[in-house]
């Protein structure tokens, strides 16, 4: 897995949703307060005025409670909606004298909401229950007048307030992804640092489970590239074998660089990565420079999880690195990768 991977739609519909739910916390105050105005400039007395008192409490102190406390991203957009719907419900009750409410509703929910069918949803819970009404006369609504035409009106603009503000938001959720993702990976070949390596072990490790394992490779006679042909010529070795690892592993394994010439490949739950680290083998058995002056070599060592924690992640990637280098000691004195035969011997898996 790279970088490019891990912030895919699901996330930046994550980071929206998280948006949504500060956005709420300063804002459900302000609405309230707006609300409850409104409500007090009905005449006194009138009808549905206890009402309106009561769901005017209600607001304030919900308004109160979400400035106070943390709303949970997964529950922004109900609470949106939910609001958005008592409001269209209890003006309708009330008839005409309300309508201004309706409207209200509607551009905040252009304003406020920040993905598409959430938007979608704030609008049909304020015009949807109008429209039944006005189609059956309910409450003495009717499909004719000014109020059709201010609905309209005020639905226009909150999608237009809603595209302006969903674009920005989206916008920026890209940019900051972006630059997450530039902090997770190694410049040069694309792969997962150190950091990124972390962090999707980490996500793996989420789930509760041990079956994760490692593989940990470190390039032998490297140095020898570097020196007789430039580092030019090394940094695209380093390249190669990238990409000679993203096509052996799953997309679900994490792969990356942390080293000069040191990669660990994350194996995600599934997946043998013994029989992984030999199919590695006898791909770079098969490689060879285009003009053939080298050939990469390997040493390869594997670690199983003990624990589904990051440390029995870091114990795992040491005893990789143990095995890898009894690899190398085994395999010292069989010539350097520069212009010799690729030998991807595995004799420490494990």
């Amino acid at each position: 897995m790279t970088p490019s991977e891990i912030h895919g739609p699901r996330e930046h519909a994550a980071a929206l949703d998280e948006q949504l739910a500060r956005s709420l916390r300063l804002v459900a105050p302000v609405v309230a307060a707006i609300y409850v105005a409104t409500l007090l400039g009905l005449p006194a007395g009138g009808p549905g005025t206890s009402t309106a008192a009561v769901v005017a409490a209600s607001f304030l102190a919900i308004g109160l409670l979400l400035s106070t406390r943390p709303v949970p991203a997964r529950l922004a957009n109900p609470l949106l909606v939910g609001g958005l719907l008592v409001v269209a419900l209890e003006a309708l009750v009330r008839g005409d004298a309300a309508s201004p409410n309706l409207e209200l509703a509607l551009v905040g929910a252009g304003a406020v909401a920040l993905r598409p069918r959430w938007a979608v949803a704030s609008a049909a819970v304020v015009l949807g229950p109008w429209l039944a009404a006005a189609a059956t006369g309910a409450w003495g609504w009717q499909l004719v007048g000014r109020t059709p035409a201010e609905l309209a009106g005020a639905a226009a603009l909150a999608v237009v307030v809603f595209e302006a503000r969903h674009g920005s938001a989206k916008s920026l959720m890209s940019a900051r992804g972006h630059m997450h993702a530039l902090a997770l990976t190694d410049p040069l070949t694309g792969l997962l640092n150190r950091r990124g390596i972390e962090e999707e072990a980490a996500r793996m490790l989420g789930a509760g489970t041990a079956d994760v394992s490692i593989v940990y490779l470190d390039l032998d006679g490297f140095k020898s590239i570097n020196d007789r042909l430039g580092h030019a010529e090394g940094d695209r070795a380093l390249q190669a074998m990238a990409g000679i690892l993203l096509e052996t592993f799953r997309a679900a394994d994490a792969v990356g660089r942390i080293g000069g010439d040191e990669f660990v490949v994350v194996v995600a739950p599934g997946s043998d990565a013994t029989a992984a680290a030999r199919r590695l083998g006898g791909r770079l058995d098969a490689w060879r420079e285009p003009q053939g002056r080298y050939a990469l070599r390997a040493s390869i060592g594997v670690g199983h999880l003990a624990s589904a924690t990051l440390d029995g992640f870091w114990e795992a990637v040491d005893a990789a690195d143990r095995r890898m280098y009894r690899d190398k000691q085994a395999r010292r004195g069989t010539g350097d990768a520069v212009s010799a035969p690729a030998q991807t011997l595995v004799p420490a898996l494990s």
